[in-house]
C-alpha cells in the first residue's frame, strides 16, 4: 500500500475538524437554506455561460496559480478537447451574479479504450480497467474556484451589496465568510446532477491531497487509484462508488448531504438505478 492509499483508506478515522457552520438564523435556518440564499449552481448549457467557464479556468489556470502561460491563450479562454464531452457548471454568488467557481464531469468514451476518460492517461494502477467500470464512470475535472471571488468575498468588498431578500438588510459578515468552504460542496452538487442526469454512477478525479483532505472534513472519502502522479505538482487519481460516498456523508454530515443532493432529491433519482 502507497503512502498516499494510507492517508485516505485512515482518512474516515481522522479526528479533523470540520469547518465551523454558520450560525443558526431565528426562526431555525439550517446551512442549506444559508446556502441556498447566497449561492446557486448553473449548468453552462449555452455559448455564453461556456465562454463564462473556459475564462474563470483560464483565470484560475494561468493568472492566480500559473499552471500555464498566459502567453499560451491571448483570448483567455482555456479549452481542450474533453470539453465536447463533459458537462459544465458555474456555482454563482446569487447576489453579485458573479461565478465562484467552475467544474466539469468529463463523460466515458467506452469505444476508445485507453482514453475513456482523461485521468487513464495520469493513473499508473496497474490492470484499471478491472477496477474502474468505465461504461458507467464520469471524471471530476477543472475543478476551479477563484482566489479573487474569495478575497472579495472576506475582505468585505462583495458583503455591503449583499442584501437577503427576506429581511431586506445586510447579512452578517461572518455569515458569509463562513460559507466560503461551502464552495466546494456547491460545486461538487454540480457533478451529482450531471452524474445522475447520464446515469452514471461511479465518479473519478485526479487531484490535490489538500482537496482530497478538504473533502474528508465534509465526510467525502475516495480510494486511491494507484500512487500519486507527477501533474502540476503531485495529484492522486481516486474513485468512488457514488451511492457508497454519499452514504458516508449522510451519516457523518447530514448538513453537507443536504446541499450535495439538494435535500436528497438527487441521491433518490441515483438509487433508482445504480447498481
Amino acid at each position: 500500500m502507497t503512502m498516499s492509499q494510507i492517508a485516505l483508506s485512515a482518512g474516515r478515522h481522522a479526528t479533523s475538524s470540520a469547518p465551523a457552520l454558520p450560525p443558526q438564523q431565528d426562526g431555525g435556518e439550517t446551512l442549506f437554506d444559508l446556502y441556498n440564499r447566497h449561492f446557486v449552481i448553473v449548468p453552462a448549457d449555452t455559448a455564453e455561460l461556456k465562454r463564462k467557464v473556459f475564462n474563470l479556468r483560464y483565470q484560475v489556470l494561468a493568472e492566480e496559480n500559473s499552471y500555464l502561460d498566459p502567453a499560451d491563450y491571448p483570448d483567455q479562454m482555456e479549452f481542450d478537447e474533453y470539453d465536447e464531452r463533459s458537462e459544465h457548471y458555474l456555482l454563482m454568488h446569487r447576489a453579485s451574479n458573479e461565478a465562484a467557481g467552475t467544474v466539469r464531469l468529463i463523460l466515458p468514451d467506452v469505444s476508445t479504450p485507453g482514453d475513456e476518460l482523461q485521468f487513464v492517461h495520469h493513473c499508473e494502477m496497474p490492470d484499471l480497467a478491472s477496477h474502474v467500470p468505465f461504461v458507467r464512470a464520469g471524471e471530476v475535472s477543472r475543478f476551479a474556484v477563484t482566489k479573487a471571488f474569495r478575497r472579495r468575498l472576506t475582505d468585505g468588498s462583495i458583503v455591503p451589496d449583499v442584501y437577503d431578500p427576506r429581511m431586506g438588510q445586510p447579512p452578517k459578515d461572518d455569515e458569509v465568510r463562513r460559507l466560503v468552504p461551502y464552495i466546494t460542496i456547491g460545486l461538487l452538487q454540480g457533478i451529482f446532477h450531471a452524474m445522475v442526469k447520464h446515469r452514471l454512477s461511479y465518479v473519478t478525479m485526479v487531484t490535490e491531497p489538500t482537496l482530497l483532505r478538504l473533502l474528508q472534513r465534509f465526510g467525502i472519502y475516495f480510494q486511491a487509484l494507484g500512487p500519486l502522479v507527477p501533474l502540476y505538482g503531485w495529484r492522486q487519481p481516486c474513485g468512488r462508488e457514488l451511492r457508497d460516498l454519499q452514504a458516508d456523508v449522510a451519516a457523518e454530515r447530514p448538513d453537507v448531504w443536504d446541499i450535495l443532493t439538494d435535500r436528497g432529491r438527487l441521491c433518490r433519482d441515483l438509487l433508482a438505478y445504480a447498481p
